[in-house]
């Protein structure tokens, strides 16, 4: 059986990771509406974006490919049980970046994997630690442009590696794609895919390793 693997999802950095798998798969855009819905859990609220992500994009091909799967994700900040999606503007991120500082906050990453008869999802969270940014620190990363479309304002992968001082669970979670969980979900619909040891390696050699922060992380 050859299976036709499709991406739905826009984000540069979800594509790096499914890429550095090795695996050849087509990018296809799924619209949904991504409001949350009145007291829904960040856990609740990223699997089901992850779920109509890549339902919403099987539906695009099932009437035109008989074997496929469709990979659906979302990753939410949250701190003081709020929900930080991407910034508005400057001001909002630099507002997101102050509230941050020097505090634990959680990562909800959900990965969801469909296929003609099926959808199944994991959701993966993590708790990053910042050390506490001074009003130059948040200014120079603002002027860097990495606070732009991403999720609390940062992207771990960057230069925001240096504002974390302890990580506990997933760093490919925190940047988009969990890769441990989504090795797992593709080999359950039969995709070819590395093993989770080969995949880590694949993932360190394409954004080379992670910093040594403390806490206990694996890719």
């Amino acid at each position: 059986m050859c299976l036709s693997l499709y991406l739905a999802s826009g984000s540069p950095q979800r594509f790096r990771l499914l890429r550095a798998l090795g695996l050849e798969f087509e990018v296809i855009h799924s619209q949904i509406n991504e409001s949350a819905i009145d007291n829904e859990a960040a856990a609740e609220y990223v699997s089901r974006l992850a779920v109509q992500k890549s339902i919403a994009g099987s539906s695009r091909v099932k009437n035109m490919i008989d074997d496929f799967v469709v990979v659906g994700a979302d990753t939410c900040v949250v701190i003081d049980d709020v929900k930080l999606g991407k910034p508005s503007n400057r001001s909002d991120a630099f507002r997101m970046l102050r509230t941050l500082s020097g505090r634990v906050h959680e990562v909800y990453s959900a990965i969801a994997v469909t296929d003609r008869q099926t959808t199944h999802c994991a959701t993966v969270v993590t708790r990053v630690e910042f050390s506490a940014l001074t009003q130059t620190q948040i200014d120079a990363f603002l002027d860097s442009g990495e606070a732009e479309k991403r999720a609390g304002a940062y992207g771990i992968q960057g230069k925001a590696a240096e504002f974390v001082t302890r990580l506990e669970g997933s760093w490919s979670s925190v940047i988009g794609l969990p890769i441990r969980e989504t090795v797992s979900l593709l080999r359950d619909v039969g995709v070819l895919v590395p093993n989770y040891d080969q995949a880590a390696q694949r993932v360190k050699n394409e954004y080379t390793e992670p910093p040594v922060w403390g806490g206990q992380y694996y890719i």
